[in-house]
């Protein structure tokens, strides 16, 4: 242990070579007695946490029982993972719920679901990863009978690990419930097919195609002008952009706070990263803003007015994404651009034409919302001024197009 590096965690050490090492003891009959490991190369300090308890149970059980476990009910995996879902249901947005449900029911649970709980292990869980990365996306047809694009295709990285996080929560929950080995220790997530690139970093637009995009909505689609600058010019997530309210607009600041979202149709107040954040709004926006107020107020529908949202159905309630397809698809070929643009497209394309002007990562991530847990104060302090330059970096040579 000469030249190793004491971490917090109790028993977890970082070794000269960069790899993380366990070593825990206790006494037993009169004498320490220890155990160490080494861990891989990539893994992380709450793996060697977890390890570091797991080998001091080991060492507190009686020598002909590796490790105590409560007596098998005969509970099975999928009983668990039922159970599991509906209490997490409560505490999740709808759209997560959603997810989970069909990571958990549609992915893992058809292939281990029969086990009972006890009888996980991590070689189990291995061949579910094995399995997982074999899998091709099913074939679909549109109804004029052709294929849609990506059909037949391995999925990609992205996708898996999507699917790989909602199991390893469930399952190490159920390790704790049922006082078992985590299964999940030391198993590698899903790698994903070589050459599956993840489709949704290939798709975004040009700064050109940007401008052609918008331009044409302003002509063709003037009703969904305004929401469609507001995707292309902040990069806000479809459900921030809908649950958006005038009292979170400052249009004599060119200030906008995004502290709201909508998912299955619910507005809730909280972002997708439960996190708020403030993004700059450049003239080209404002504009379309303050002509989407006036044209708003003009109409006088009560149930818009009443319900203090900028872009609110004709009933008042809530948008949803989906809701800008006929917009978007009107715009797309107008403007003679030959993918789908999707807002997720839009969104992307912001985080893209940003990296490219050479915004400095941490003001892109604060306005892209792209905060982790550990680094969310860091990205709060960026100063309206810097984001003021990073939109100028972005669309600066953009902005002259839409003066006339």
């Amino acid at each position: 242990m000469k030249g190793w590096k004491k971490l917090e965690p109790m028993g977890v050490y970082r070794r000269k070579d960069g790899r993380l090492a366990v070593k825990v003891g206790i006494w037993k009959d009169g004498k320490m007695e220890f155990a160490q490991r080494n861990l891989e190369l990539n893994a992380t300090v709450p793996e060697a946490a977890q390890l570091a308890l797991t080998l001091q149970a080991q060492l507190r059980s009686p020598p002909s029982t590796p490790v105590a476990h409560r007596p098998d009910t005969g509970q099975s995996v999928e009983t668990y993972a039922r159970e599991w879902l509906d209490s997490h249901k409560q505490t999740l947005k709808p759209a997560a719920a959603r997810h989970y449900e069909s990571a958990i029911w549609d992915h893992f649970v058809p292939k281990l679901g029969y086990l009972a709980c006890h009888a996980m292990t991590r070689a189990m869980l291995s061949s579910w990863v094995i399995w997982l990365d074999q899998q091709v996306q099913p074939i679909r047809h549109n109804l004029d009978d052709t294929v849609r694009e990506g059909s037949g295709q391995p999925y990609s990285k992205d996708t898996l690990t999507s699917w790989w996080r909602p199991v390893v929560q469930m399952l190490r929950d159920m390790a704790a419930d049922l006082n078992m080995l985590d299964p999940t220790l030391r198993v590698k997530p899903p790698k994903g097919k070589p050459g599956a690139a993840p489709k949704r970093e290939m798709r975004c637009l040009t700064g050109e195609g940007l401008k052609a995009l918008l331009l044409a909505a302003r002509q063709y689609t003037p009703d969904r002008y305004a929401e469609l600058v507001m995707l292309g010019f902040t990069a806000m997530r479809p459900g921030e952009v809908y649950a958006l309210r005038w009292d979170a607009i400052e249009l004599d600041t060119g200030t906008l706070h995004v502290r709201r979202s909508v998912s299955d149709g619910q507005l809730t107040e909280t972002t997708k990263t439960s996190a708020a954040r403030t993004t700059r709004m450049n003239a080209v926006l404002l504009d379309a803003l303050i002509a989407h107020q006036a044209w708003q107020q003009k109409r006088n529908r009560p149930a818009e007015i009443k319900s203090g949202l900028v872009f609110p159905s004709l009933k008042g309630t809530p948008r949803e994404g989906n809701s800008l397809t006929a917009a978007l698809e009107i715009a797309t070929e107008a403007a003679g651009i030959k993918q789908r643009v999707t807002p997720q497209v839009l969104r992307r394309s912001v985080n893209t034409l940003g990296v490219l002007a050479g915004v400095d990562r941490i003001t892109l991530r604060a306005m892209m919302g792209h905060t982790s847990e550990e680094m969310t104060q860091r990205y709060s302090g960026v100063p309206d001024a810097a984001k003021d330059r990073a939109l100028e970096m972005i669309f600066g040579d953009l902005v002259g197009a839409f003066s006339s």
